[in-house]
């Protein structure tokens, strides 16, 4: 995977963050990520721009509902507390990490 402000020709999959940074067929996969709203980017809400796409990730299940085109994808976010990871566990309101594994000692 490499990250580019640029596509780089050659590649299997392009992924681009929003319709704007699209330059045009590189020969892989064109992946669309729609994050934000239709109030946010307008442009981005209309057919002819996703006719350059093979695939268009997005957060609004009423375009996944639409076109296989679309797929949905979600990220993490906060719902009123604290998430921690399954490793963890809470004692008195406080997480609590467990040590890390004891280290070898080569002789």
């Amino acid at each position: 995977m490499l990250w580019s402000n640029a596509p780089i020709d050659g590649c299997d999959a392009y992924v681009y963050h929003n319709a704007f940074s699209y330059r045009g067929k590189r020969g892989g996969i064109d992946i669309l990520m729609m994050l934000e709203p239709v109030v946010v980017l307008p442009g981005e809400f209309d057919e002819r721009v996703w006719d350059h796409f093979d695939y268009i990730l997005t957060l609004f299940d009423a375009l996944v509902e639409r076109d296989r085109k679309f797929r949905r994808i979600d990220f993490p976010h906060y719902e009123g507390r604290l998430m921690t990871a399954p490793w963890r566990t809470r004692r008195k309101g406080k997480p609590s990490i467990p040590p890390p594994p004891a280290a070898t000692q080569s002789a």
